[in-house]
């Protein structure tokens, strides 16, 4: 396991499943806490997860979407295709006034 993870458990942000601890589950605070998108902010979802999870949250609609899963499609290397869409996302969805500190 991770640090992260063993951070995650020791923070109640997630647990295992009942009957199958190689599982893990969001609880109830993880999910107020969106640890979902942050997650895919850390880079621990698969690209095509990572799209979707961002389109859930309306940081990205349907249309770039589609847009960067057919660049993943042909080829294009995740890493360099998704990290300038990921960080205009981070910042939309964290600093919504735009402003600086």
């Amino acid at each position: 396991m991770l640090r992260v993870d063993a951070k995650l458990f020791e923070l109640g942000l997630q647990e295992h499943l009942p009957g199958d601890p190689a599982t893990t589950r969001n609880t109830p605070l993880g999910d107020e806490c969106d640890l979902q998108l942050l997650m895919v902010f850390m880079g621990r979802f698969d690209e095509w997860d990572m799209l979707f999870i961002l389109q859930d949250r309306g940081l990205i609609d349907e249309f770039e979407r589609d847009d960067l899963m057919a660049r993943l499609d042909s080829g294009a290397d995740p890493e360099t295709t998704l990290m300038k869409r990921m960080r205009r996302a981070y910042y939309d969805y964290y600093n919504r006034t735009g402003s600086r500190n």
